[in-house]
């Protein structure tokens, strides 16, 4: 019975946060279809050439007529995101909590990674095309490189922020060290680690396409430079319509798994919300 109730309870939050996605989601999206609206008209009311600036109608018509295309370079390009992201979570997590609880990592390694986080990660792009070649793996590194960082700096803010008086109260009631950390620390913790892991996926495609850039036979950054090179300017604004749509999927499914892990955060931030 517990486990059902729990089943029904976890069904009925997600239900509940879809519902209030939707009803967040209608502004915005009003909001773009009137931009669309307002570009279709305004291009072919100033006869804006295609290459300056296609129309809507004309992107949305490559769209559906180069669908198997983009289709294979978006499976490329997510795959590389999805691995990229996780491995940065592996990472960034970690070094998060050793900085956070340790002060010996905090004096070492903290510094270190700060400082790797100074130079422009294009600059180390060609760098990392020399070492590995032009296969997944620099592609990875780089989407790597941009997104562990949040990850980890959250993950520190989030210990950093529990207070000692929670803890000196976990202690007091009996709880040791790792007790204290999984049930006080960590649960606390959460809603700057997953603020952390939204701006780590962003940036995870963002490094995935600059890898592409850089190099790559496949993927959507592939198609990109394509388009370019051909002055394709219908095919460059699909692409970048293909790629907004990978980029906001992977920001809901962590915001999703953000309203189901810590439910109680988004229903007190929604309380403290003003009406109007």
């Amino acid at each position: 019975m517990p486990a059902v109730t729990w089943i029904n309870g976890l069904t009925a939050g997600a239900a509940r946060g879809a519902a209030h996605a939707f009803v967040n989601l209608l502004p915005p999206l009003s909001v773009v279809a009137v931009l669309i609206v307002v570009w279709e008209v305004g291009v072919k009311a100033l006869h804006v050439k295609q290459y300056l600036l296609p129309p809507p109608s004309k992107i949305w018509i490559y769209l559906l007529t180069d669908y198997d295309l983009l289709w294979r370079g978006s499976v490329v390009t997510s795959t590389e995101i999805v691995i990229g992201f996780l491995i940065s979570v592996a990472l960034g997590m970690p070094l998060g909590i050793l900085v956070a609880r340790y002060r010996i990592f905090s004096l070492t390694m903290y510094p270190l990674i700060v400082a790797s986080q100074t130079f422009p990660k294009l600059a180390i792009g060609p760098l990392l095309i020399v070492w590995f070649g032009f296969g997944q793996l620099p592609k990875l590194l780089l989407a790597i490189l941009v997104s562990f960082f949040p990850i980890m700096i959250n993950t520190i803010a989030g210990l950093n922020a529990v207070d000692d008086q929670t803890e000196m109260l976990a202690r007091s009631l009996g709880l040791g060290r790792f007790q204290t950390f999984f049930k006080i620390q960590l649960p606390q913790a959460l809603p700057f680690i997953f603020a952390g892991l939204k701006v780590g996926i962003t940036l995870a495609v963002i490094g995935v396409i600059v890898g592409e850039f850089l190099g790559t036979s496949a993927g959507l950054g592939f198609l990109i430079i394509n388009a370019t090179g051909t002055v394709d300017t219908v095919a460059l604004f699909g692409v970048l319509v293909v790629l907004t749509v990978i980029g906001l999927v992977s920001y809901g499914i962590v915001a999703g798994l953000e309203r189901v892990a810590i439910p109680w955060h988004y229903e007190r931030r929604d309380v403290n919300i003003p009406a109007g």
